[in-house]
């Protein structure tokens, strides 16, 4: 009965980090609207501790957003092949080589975005302002594309891949 009971309480834990988890991840973009808001609300007080929570938080939402668009264009590829399993996964290596590109692209994307935030947060800090609440809503409004900047690069990766594949047929 104590091993069911562990279980149980494992498995539930494991739901609600899951939950947590992926709801960052999915609404991590939306994120960047609640500085506006609380700004708006009140601009004198001290926003240090949303600015460092966006900072640990965004990138792994930049992480699963490159993850899926990554994931989501070989499945495309796959459907515009004809679906037919057997030559995707000669071209592609199968679906457990696809699978680990992606993760390796999606882990390189945490990484490097939270290097393109501390070379935001290092270059904007020498940025001269009129006033703390400027810096604050300029810092606040050009961060997400710090943090989004290498699924913004996938993007543009994928963009050209495609145009690239268009002009050959």
């Amino acid at each position: 009965m104590e091993l069911l009971k562990f279980m149980f309480r494992f498995a539930v834990r494991l739901i609600a980090v899951h939950v947590v988890v992926y709801s960052v991840a999915i609404f991590g973009p939306m994120l960047f609207v609640v500085p506006f808001i609380l700004i708006r609300q009140n601009p004198t007080a001290d926003y240090t501790w949303l600015a460092l929570t966006l900072f640990w938080v965004a990138p792994i939402s930049a992480g699963f957003y490159t993850n899926f668009y990554y994931h989501w264009t070989s499945v495309k590829q796959w459907q515009r092949e004809g679906g037919q399993p057997g030559r995707w996964n000669q071209d592609n290596g199968g679906l457990f080589h696809t699978g680990l590109r992606s993760i390796a692209i999606m882990f390189g994307s945490l990484f490097a975005s939270y290097v393109c935030e501390v070379l935001f947060v290092l270059a904007f800090s020498r940025v001269p302002m009129p006033s703390a609440i400027a810096r604050e809503l300029v810092g606040f409004a050009l961060m997400p594309f710090a943090t989004f900047g290498p699924v913004i690069l996938l993007w543009l990766h994928l963009w050209q891949r495609s145009r690239r594949q268009m002009e050959c047929e």
